[in-house]
Formats: C-alpha cells, structure tokens, sequence
C-alpha cells in the first residue's frame, strides 16, 4: 500500500497530461482496492455482503481496464491517429489462420 500511495503522489506532482495521470493513478488504485475487498471480504465471509463486495470489486476491474485502453489509445496518438495507421496492405492475418484463410482483411475506417 505504500508503494501504491509513493507512487500515485508521484504521478499526481509530475508534468504533463492530466488525462494520463488520472487513467494511470487509477490503475495503480486497483491494488488498494483489492486488498481492501478482500479484506472485508474475510470479515464478512458468509454473508450476502462479500457478494457485494465481489461485485464492486468486478466493477472497479472494468473501470481499469476501459483505463488502461484509453491510456493506450492516447498514447498511440488518439483515436485518429491509430485509424490512420491501420491501412488494409498492413493487416493480415496470423501465421496459422494465413494458410487456411487466403484473403486479407480491410478493417473499416472506424475500425477501433
């Protein structure tokens, strides 16, 4: 937990993008929340409680995932830019399904 708190005060005080560091700090806040999930979790074993718990505690897993794509989507130069970079001639397909399938895919514009 203190690595954790070292580390988002360490985000929240450097330079640059605020979108970047909320999406960061809140990947680093899913370590806190899961000991804190499962520690009330042994408090409160066999009651409907932890089934809530478990719920918030899937909740907040979706909340950082969907984090984790935007800050890798923003690092990639945005959503445009990873449009733009995905031309038909670079998608192909992988090594096994390449010598079954024998066309290559055009991914749409609005792709991502």
């Amino acid at each position: 937990l203190l690595v954790t708190a070292f580390s988002v005060i360490r985000h929240l005080s450097a330079k640059g993008s605020d979108h970047a560091h909320a999406m960061t700090i809140r990947i680093l806040l899913m370590v806190p929340i899961y000991c804190f999930v499962a520690w009330l979790s042994l408090l409160c074993r066999f009651t409907t409680f932890s089934k809530v718990l478990v719920a918030f505690q899937k909740l907040y897993e979706c909340i950082v995932l969907f984090a984790f794509l935007q800050l890798l989507v923003q690092y990639l130069g945005g959503i445009d830019a990873c449009c733009q970079k995905m031309k038909p001639e670079s998608c192909h397909h992988i090594i096994p399904v390449r010598w079954f399938v024998k066309s290559d895919w055009a991914p749409p514009t609005r792709f991502v």
